[in-house]
């Protein structure tokens, strides 16, 4: 739900190359792909990429020197990311597959038919989780947060569900092929097994991750409303130890200190 020590561990200090590239492959990519058959020089085209890296890379610095990692956050954070990637693993590939297969002037409507195919994976994976944790004072909600510390615990368990890691990572793997068919016109056999893979393998993702992820980061979201209070991340003063040890974070960080001696 909200990332521990850990999780931001591995993320922030590349935050900037890796939501950069994310945004590139998800914004850039798809982009890319709308004009990549029209004709569109590739000068024009690499624009459209660099363009698209630059906002991750403005994310990625903010992610790694201001975020407080709270629910807000998380909830925002988790909006923009299953959006790039709905746009990597699905747009690109719709357009793309359907260029290839001779489907071009229907790409729009297999677009809008996979768009109602993640919306609905996302709200199914969302209510199922609502009706599963109940309310915020029942026992399914005791190790996510404290409610009289007002703070919410880091999602250990997104760190040891490697199986679910796997296949997430063999999925980008496969979209590799997709960027070479693109940018090259070869027309060998991997589009058909890639083009599939990735569209079930995300609109699954939706339902068994990013739905759940939502429904909880919504409902705390909510309930912060209500209060008037916001949850703090357990762990945010242990991030704000490590951000110290960042480069510039003298000038770029919030409430910066000078990093404590060992």
């Amino acid at each position: 739900m909200v990332p521990g020590i850990e999780r931001v561990n591995a993320l922030a200090p590349r935050g900037p190359l890796v939501i950069g590239m994310i945004n590139l492959g998800g914004i850039g990519f798809f982009l890319s792909s709308i004009h990549a058959f029209t004709g569109m020089e590739f000068d024009r085209i690499a624009a459209i990429l660099v363009l698209s890296w630059l906002p991750g890379l403005l994310i990625g610095a903010f992610v790694k020197y201001r975020s407080d990692f709270a629910v807000r956050f998380c909830l925002a954070f988790s909006v923009y990311i299953a959006i790039v990637l709905c746009l990597l693993f699905g747009g690109a590939t719709i357009i793309t597959s359907a260029e290839f297969f001779g489907f071009g002037n229907q790409k729009w409507w297999l677009l809008a038919a996979y768009q109602i195919g993640i919306i609905l994976s996302v709200m199914i994976g969302f209510l199922l989780q609502v009706q599963r944790m109940g309310s915020l004072d029942s026992l399914a909600w005791g190790n996510r947060v404290d409610l009289d510390k007002y703070t919410a615990k880091p999602d250990i368990y997104a760190i040891k569900n490697t199986r679910s890691l796997f296949a997430v990572t063999s999925i980008a793997t496969v979209s590799i092929s997709l960027c070479f068919l693109i940018f090259t016109g070869s027309r060998d056999n991997a589009i058909y097994i890639a083009a599939p893979l990735l569209i079930i393998g995300f609109i699954y993702v939706c339902g068994k991750h990013i739905g759940p992820q939502l429904s909880d980061l919504y409902q705390l979201r909510q309930y912060e409303k209500q209060t008037g209070r916001r949850f703090i991340n357990a762990d945010y003063e242990k991030i704000q130890e490590l951000r110290r040890t960042f480069f510039l974070s003298r000038w770029l960080m919030k409430d910066y200190r000078p990093a404590a001696k060992q």
